[in-house]
């Protein structure tokens, strides 16, 4: 009750012409319309539920942390939804997707580098599944189950690694209510909101692969949740090969712009990620909507289900 009153205080206090609460709004917009999108898409609304409760839950955590209880509702609806219903939430791992993730990874690694934010070996470490996944999105080759869920994994720990190297301060003041020194227009909120809510999701999907149980839940209980996650995830690659000209397109388009942006900032890096993973992501649902599947197809699980 004290979440939603103070959330119900926040909205009663809006004012659309002061820009510190318009970023406010702006930011959690994003987030939310990000959430509804990957419900819309899964066509799912049994699933509403969880956006409701993930903005409560963000409220109520924004209250114990004396954060932002507008921006951490709306990154919260998009995290919630994931833990309840990963299956919407978890892309479709197609190589074009992967692609687009390992140029955004060396794009912000280069970056932390040169600026001495990253240690010489996170990036050697990262280097031999970067090489592995560039791989798995040029050569004609099957992945058997165990493949295609390290492939996911990686691909999760690129968008965590992203989270965390290239996520501005402006950002996290947003998130803990100082807007008054964050430079950004509601605009920018409102996509780097978009951003930070799918990056949040996968990173918090690379958590839950960690099979801790938790407070009240028994091993036995942790470890159902945790191959149920696995088979989602083994279930989502795409076995399609890329077509080398749409990879030439990815590489000269995406890989130019980032690469243009790294040697002559026309965008701040952390708005030219999130133009890169938010273009993908809504040409994604896109396809989704118009054509929808017919669900993902798991292997085998070990008990022959």
């Amino acid at each position: 009750m004290d979440a939603l009153a103070l959330f119900a205080c926040a909205l009663y206090r809006f004012d659309p012409v002061n820009k510190t609460h318009a970023v406010q709004w702006a930011f959690a917009g994003g987030g939310l319309l990000q959430a509804l999108l990957w419900v819309i898409a899964s066509r799912r609304w049994v699933s509403l539920w969880a956006v409701a409760a993930g903005l409560g839950l963000g409220a109520l955590l924004a209250l114990k942390a004396h954060a932002s209880p507008v921006a951490l509702a709306g990154i919260g609806a998009g995290v919630f939804l994931s833990v309840a219903y990963s299956d919407i939430t978890l892309p479709r791992m197609r190589e074009s997707l992967l692609l687009v993730m390992n140029l955004v990874w060396l794009y912000v690694a280069y970056l932390a580098q040169r600026r001495g934010a990253m240690p010489r070996y996170i990036l050697l470490a990262s280097g031999i599944p970067t090489l592995w996944t560039l791989a798995v999105s040029f050569l004609p080759f099957r992945l058997n189950a165990a493949a295609r869920v390290l492939t996911y994994v990686w691909f999760l720990a690129m968008t965590a690694g992203v989270l965390w190297f290239c996520v501005p301060g402006q950002v996290l003041r947003v998130l803990l209510w100082k807007p008054g020194q964050v430079e950004l227009s509601a605009g920018e909120a409102l996509l780097q909101g978009m951003s930070f809510s799918v990056l949040s999701v996968y990173a918090v999907n690379l958590f839950l692969l960690v099979p801790i149980p938790g407070k009240h839940q028994s091993f036995e209980n942790r470890m159902q949740q945790w191959r149920e996650l696995v088979w989602v995830m083994a279930g989502k690659h795409d076995d399609d090969q890329l077509d080398l000209g749409w990879a030439a397109c990815i590489l000269l388009g995406i890989g130019g712009f980032l690469a243009l942006n790294a040697a002559k900032p026309l965008l701040d890096p952390y708005t030219a990620v999130s133009v890169v993973v938010i273009a993908p992501s809504l040409l994604s649902l896109g396809v989704r909507i118009l054509r929808p599947e017919a669900g993902p197809t798991a292997p085998s699980s070990p008990d022959g289900d």
